[in-house]
């Protein structure tokens, strides 16, 4: 699998912590943007830049000599982020992330005290800001393969969010510990890969309390966001750590069906990383719990519940067994993936069930 950018999450967070008015500056932009536009979004960030050079000229009597240079980096991050995301244009991306890293680094030599108060613009929010830049050029290091220099820029940016608050709501360490990990593994490094893992563990411990409920609701945060965006294998390992030392019994205090949905994500993160096998015995494993949930007296309040559970554990297994017949050419595994289907119509056709979602809280 090709090592994609953590865009979304690290990006939004990185602009989401510059002040509001900024943001309210560009709002024609970033609605241009969300509606995934290339061209029009990219028309309006130049036309929003160019009035912002024209209301914030430091020549002006009122005017900060230091305002303009926020909106100029503000402006250039929201114009990799169309590049990148919009256009799909992920050179000419990087070569503006590159300048927006340079000049964030030298914004960061200002006094803060140079800085109107009315923007907000603190000491920590630099930091995060300067961070953030290189964990941005980092990841289009790591996205071209140059896992080198996506090392080195991302341990930049760890340093810097270390030597800040640890525990504010936008220190990223809670995702950059886990993927400088998980670059390590993939750069042959084990020793460090292993050092940043057990980082990542500690500080979760410290930030969140040590496997606590809210400790583990971190961490599936941080697995939903790397599945989310493509990052399959730090998501499963990421999901194999929650397996490892989650207490059931306490984390789903209050569903039954805790233990399959846990061990139903699971399946479904192999199958992501084209784990075939391991998927195909956990969906097995859910179908006996199924079928051992069924057995029991009085489970008629579930029952429907339990159907939509067996037809999209058989679903899935399915596809998985497809994928099998595609890379073997064994017709048995066709014959299986029939198999499943046939059962899910018999299950609809006895449960009476109009339609199955894949929430099946």
């Amino acid at each position: 699998m090709n090592l994609k950018l953590l865009n979304l999450s690290l990006m939004l967070s990185f602009l989401l912590i510059y002040p509001l008015k900024l943001q309210a500056e560009f709002k024609k932009e970033i609605k241009l943007t969300d509606e995934g536009k290339c061209e029009e979004a990219l028309i309006e960030n130049n036309n929003t830049s160019i009035e912002q050079e024209k209301t914030f000229n430091p020549k002006k009597p009122i005017v900060g000599k230091n305002t303009i240079k926020i909106f100029r980096l503000y402006a250039l991050n929201r114009k990799v982020q169309i590049l990148r995301d919009n256009c799909k244009k992920k050179k000419e991306a990087f070569e503006f992330a590159k300048e927006s890293l340079k000049l964030e680094k030298e914004l960061y030599k200002i006094p803060i005290t140079d800085f109107d108060k009315v923007l907000e613009y603190n000491d920590f929010q630099r930091k995060i800001n300067l961070a953030g830049s290189y964990s941005t050029v980092a990841d289009f290091y790591i996205n071209f393969g140059d896992l080198k220099n996506g090392i080195e820029n991302y341990k930049k940016s760890i340093e810097i969010y270390e030597s800040t608050d640890l525990y504010k709501q936008n220190n990223l360490l809670n995702y950059s510990y886990s993927i400088l990990a998980g670059v390590y593994n993939r750069y042959g490094d084990l020793k460090n890969a292993n050092i940043y893992k057990n980082k990542h563990l500690e500080y979760m411990g410290n930030r969140y309390g040590n496997k606590t409920v809210k400790y583990f609701k971190a961490l599936f945060d941080v697995y939903y966001q790397y599945s989310d965006q493509g990052y399959y294998d730090f998501a499963l390992d990421t999901l194999l750590e929650i397996k490892k030392t989650i207490n059931i019994d306490i984390y789903y205090a209050d569903d039954s069906m805790g233990e399959l949905k846990l061990n139903h994500e699971l399946a479904t993160a192999y199958y992501r990383n084209n784990d075939y096998d391991d998927s195909i015995n956990i969906h097995k494993k859910n179908l006996e719990f199924i079928k051992t949930k069924q057995l029991i007296p009085n489970q008629e309040t579930i029952a429907n519940k339990l159907f939509k559970w067996e037809i999209l554990i058989l679903n899935d297994m399915a596809l998985n067994t497809q994928y099998k017949f595609d890379l073997t050419g064994d017709f048995k595994y066709l014959d299986e993936a029939e198999q499943a289907y046939l059962r899910i119509l018999r299950i609809s056709k006895e449960s009476n069930l109009d339609e199955v979602n894949r929430d099946s809280n």
